[in-house]
């Protein structure tokens, strides 16, 4: 088998106003899967589906659930999947994004299928334009042109809820979960990626941003369960953010709040990080070439 497969969480909020919203963001990010990856067989968890709603194609799948369930929870069926089968990789994310038909993203996805990655790299975040600009990575980066490019990740902002993951099993007779505990109570979810790729540094596995894909957002911010089901607003959502960083303080001794409120992520990244700060994997002959011009994490 060899190659790759995707993972999607998914859930439909009662409200029929934003479950139509989310139905929508679901179907583009199928329809870009479809265009982009038209062979790749789609493993979805759906909470709180009808029966209507499901999508009729050979090459998906669901794991169905009537009541919701939390996203590390629905996040680690996927992982179960993953870790049980011979693919190498999985694409897992959320229901409402997907990456840009820009840039080399073919040959990218062609180059995992090959396993060119599979020596390096453990798991690989997309571009998150969000935060900050695409070009002044690449434009002037002459590499670029010859390899892809991937750089070292900038806690927090890398973390875009989707990334590939790495048949860890399979390579490293090791598996990787999410905390359940995390969110005992649903209204209180976040950062639970983050927590999970903080726990992925700490063990050593290596993490990378790839600049050949760029992470296309749907626009349906709404996606924590608990806060759409208790209608909760944006301040609000951010609120239970600070609370979760809170508890990945405590989780993480390394990390610790400045008195303007930030937490400092860099003492933490000294300690574990064992990914390189630059790593250039060729795009056809040639050579990994490793940390070229010394470049600094911060």
């Amino acid at each position: 088998m060899g190659k790759y497969l995707m993972g999607i969480i998914s859930w439909l909020p009662p409200d029929e106003k934003l479950r139509a919203e989310r139905r929508e963001a679901h179907r583009k990010q199928i329809e870009l899967v479809r265009d982009i990856l038209p062979d790749v067989h789609i493993r979805i968890v759906a909470q709180c589906y009808r029966e209507d709603e499901y999508i009729d194609d050979p090459n998906i799948s669901y794991r169905k659930s009537d009541t919701p369930i939390t996203m590390s929870a629905g996040r680690n069926l996927l992982l179960d999947l993953l870790y049980n089968s011979d693919f190498d990789w999985m694409i897992l994310a959320d229901d409402d994004l997907f990456i840009y038909e820009h840039y080399d993203y073919k040959e990218f996805f062609d180059a995992m299928a090959e396993g060119r990655f599979n020596s390096e790299i453990d798991w690989i975040l997309p571009f998150n334009p969000a935060h900050d600009g695409f070009n002044k990575y690449v434009v002037d980066d002459e590499l670029f042109q010859t390899h892809f490019k991937f750089g070292a990740l900038r806690i927090p902002y890398d973390f875009p809820n989707i990334q590939f993951i790495k048949n860890l099993k399979k390579y490293h007779g090791k598996t990787m979960w999410y905390d359940e505990d995390l969110c005992p109570e649903k209204e209180l979810c976040a950062n639970e990626d983050l927590e999970f790729s903080l726990r992925m540094i700490r063990e050593g596995f290596r993490g990378y941003v790839n600049y050949s894909i760029v992470k296309k957002d749907f626009g349906v911010w709404k996606s924590s369960i608990g806060t759409i089901e208790k209608g909760y607003s944006k301040e609000e959502r951010k609120e239970t953010q600070r609370i979760r960083r809170d508890h990945l303080i405590s989780m993480f001794p390394e990390l610790y709040r400045r008195s303007n409120g930030n937490i400092v992520w860099k003492d933490f990244i000294q300690r574990y990080n064992r990914s390189g700060k630059v790593l250039y994997i060729p795009r056809g002959e040639g050579k990994i070439i490793k940390d070229p011009k010394k470049q600094t994490l911060f």
